[in-house]
């Protein structure tokens, strides 16, 4: 009985499964694939709709249903009106081939018409390159599309583009009327490469922009449910005054409303890249937890430092982060003392180019190993810039404290009996000592202490050399001498003329007793002076031993402009101002330091005469001389 029950069991259980089996016709499971062509104008409820060849078609393709398009590899579907995909309808593109879909004034190339709800859009792979007609959506709403159907895209090679302040995915052009138009419900990207670009307000992925003025405030369209991209490699750019991702704008920069906008990744290798990513932080999430870096730089995606732009990556490279890739900039290897803490302020730009700001390191200072509060004394320093936040690791630049700089001193103000020494120091002294004598080694030199002023007027003998130097104080510590300068009082002027040649002036040297007289007008003498000493020059064209000659020389004040023939300037014992052996150098000039010096008043001509009464003749020279329109000299030998 057992056994009979068993096999009984077996036989109904068979029968039952056969039964089944038998009610349901096997046509009902048959999936209908149709081939695109030229005349296809609709894709219908249930059926997948495959291109197997190149074709162009130029009519706008409406959807009955949901339907399945596949793009067999290596060819190309052209769709010069797109494809109607309106509300409570639904399209999913697959394959490995190109759909090129464009549209006419209003329609999207791949969405809903004017005034309409898009229907689900689902894309899955293939290339796509979709651009909306006029105030249209490349993929998404037309012309004041309303808040339709998800659009989803999970893989492929997208490129979408709006026109006229339309979003490149997501919604049309909206207006002012009543806040419901050029707007898109959610839109969710999980992979795939996507570019998206909008125009004028719209969007690059999100809502449409709108043409009209004057909208003050929030809810006038361009509305965008939530957008999400977690994977893929997505490019968002937006108009002119449209989000890379987010929300519509109007022509007032106005945006529109967003539910919410969520990023995050897949793979390591997907990316999010977005001219802005809308307006409102608190409108921005990042999906589970994770965690995105904004690229080219170190830092940590938060919703407040994307919201400009950038390129979002799920991980950083080491040179990104680590300032061992760093570069320390404005620091110097040497500062000098300034007896208060050294100011160091480095600008530090990672291996990217950024500028790290002040939160991103700590500054640690040592002075011969140890680590000291500030750079205040002499000596070697390290300074090290330790990474945190979004930085790690640390980098060093070496320095050193060291004395001031000598300053730089020079003579001014030359006078008979003072001159005055200035200096310039470029560091924090106030104080100075001052060194001067009449030898460069300074071993019997005078000292001054100037404080306040970097000038200091000295005693002075005329026709004295002197020699000057100065160190500047900071404290207990003292800068290097200054360089060492020499200084004389001499109010030398040169007359000379524009043409030269050679006379017994002041003396003919080859006759033993000479008597010469010249004048020289005030212009010539160039005003009022103590004059010291008178020069002359000797020529030869053979070089040899200074010649020495016994001369009396006067100077005194005239009315006379020239000399007429035989017409002498008188003078007398009083008017000499020189008399003794003077030794001419060859080829040079020589000055002769009067016995007296001669006050000239600056007013009137002065003669020069020179009595030579050496009795003894030399051949071969002759004094230089210029040439004058007027007899300004006369001799006799």
């Amino acid at each position: 009985m057992k056994i009979r029950t068993k096999a009984v069991s077996l036989l109904l259980t068979v029968l039952l499964v056969f039964g089944v089996y038998a009610i349901v016709p096997p046509a009902a499971f048959a999936e209908e694939i149709i081939e695109v062509t030229a005349e296809t104008d609709y894709f219908t409820d249930g059926n997948t709709y495959r291109v197997s060849q190149d074709v162009t078609n130029d009519k706008r393709i409406r959807m009955q249903g949901s339907a399945v398009l596949t793009l067999d590899e290596g060819v190309t579907l052209t769709l010069n009106k797109g494809i109607q995909v309106s509300e409570n309808n639904s399209l999913t593109i697959r394959g490995a081939g190109k759909l090129i879909a464009n549209a006419e004034k209003n329609n999207a190339a791949i969405g809903s018409g004017e005034s309409q709800k898009n229907g689900a859009i689902t894309i899955e792979s293939g290339e796509i390159i979709a651009t909306g007609g006029e105030f249209a959506a490349g993929i998404g709403g037309g012309r004041y599309s309303q808040k339709g159907s998800a659009i989803k895209i999970s893989g492929g090679k997208i490129t979408a583009t709006g026109q006229t302040c339309s979003a490149g995915i997501g919604g049309g052009t909206n207006n002012n009327w009543e806040g419901h138009y050029g707007c898109v419900g959610d839109i969710t990207i999980t992979g795939g490469e996507v570019t998206a670009n909008g125009i004028g307000g719209g969007a690059g992925i999100g809502g449409g922009g709108t043409t009209f003025n004057g909208v003050e405030s929030g809810s006038y369209g361009g509305n965008v449910g939530t957008i999400t991209i977690i994977g893929g490699k997505v490019t968002a750019t937006g108009g002119e005054q449209g989000f890379g991702i987010g929300p519509g704008m109007n022509t007032d920069l106005v945006s529109s409303n967003i539910d919410q906008i969520i990023l995050g990744w897949t793979q390591k290798s997907d990316f999010i890249e977005a001219s802005s990513f809308g307006d409102d932080a608190d409108k921005i999430a990042f999906f589970e937890r994770q965690t995105l870096y904004i690229a080219g730089t170190a830092r940590t995606a938060t919703a407040e430092n994307i919201l400009n732009g950038c390129k979002l990556i799920p991980e950083r490279d080491e040179k990104d982060y680590s300032l061992v890739y760093a570069e320390v900039g404005n620091v110097e290897s040497r500062y000098y003392y300034t007896g208060a803490d050294i100011a160091i302020t480095p600008v530090i730009t990672d291996y990217n180019g950024n500028v790290l700001l002040a939160d991103d390191y700590d500054t640690v200072l040592k002075r011969g190993g140890e680590v000291v509060a500030a750079a205040n004394e002499l000596g070697s320093y390290t300074c090290t810039f330790e990474g945190k936040g979004d930085y790690k690791d640390s980098i060093t630049f070496d320095f050193e404290v060291v004395t001031q700089p000598a300053p730089t001193l020079q003579a001014t103000d030359l006078k008979e009996s003072t001159a005055r020494l200035c200096w310039e120091d470029e560091s924090a002294a106030t104080n100075w000592v001052v060194e001067y004598g009449t030898d460069d080694i300074f071993t019997e030199a005078q000292s001054i202490t100037v404080a306040g002023t970097t000038a200091v007027t000295l005693d002075i003998q005329p026709e004295t050399t002197y020699c000057a130097r100065v160190k500047s104080v900071i404290g207990a510590v003292e800068s290097e001498w200054s360089n060492s300068i020499s200084f004389a009082f001499s109010d030398k002027r040169t007359i000379d003329g524009e043409t030269h040649d050679t006379a017994g002036l002041p003396s003919k040297l080859n006759y033993g007793y000479t008597l010469s007289q010249q004048i020289y007008t005030s212009e010539e003498l160039g005003g009022e002076a103590v004059i010291t000493s008178v020069g002359f020059f000797l020529q030869s064209d053979e070089e040899s031993d200074p010649v020495e000659r016994q001369l009396d020389i006067y100077l005194l004040s005239t009315e006379n402009e020239k000399f007429t023939e035989n017409q002498w300037i008188p003078y007398t014992e009083d008017d000499k101002v020189f008399s003794g052996a003077v030794s001419f150098r060859i080829n040079d000039w020589t000055d002769i330091v009067l016995d007296t010096p001669f006050a000239y008043n600056g007013a009137g001509n002065i003669a020069v005469i020179v009595f030579d009464r050496t009795n003894r003749k030399e051949a071969g020279y002759s004094f230089r001389v210029f040439g004058t329109d007027q007899p300004m000299s006369i001799n006799c030998f």
